[in-house]
C-alpha cells in the first residue's frame, strides 16, 4: 500500500468530504 498511489481525484473527493463535515458541524 503506497500513499503515492492515491490519485488527485480521490484526494479532491476527500477534501470536499472534510469541508462538508466542517460545514455541518458549524451549522
Amino acid at each position: 500500500m503506497g500513499s503515492k498511489a492515491i490519485s488527485i481525484k480521490e484526494y479532491t473527493n476527500l477534501l470536499v468530504f472534510i469541508v462538508q463535515l466542517l460545514r455541518c458541524n458549524n451549522s
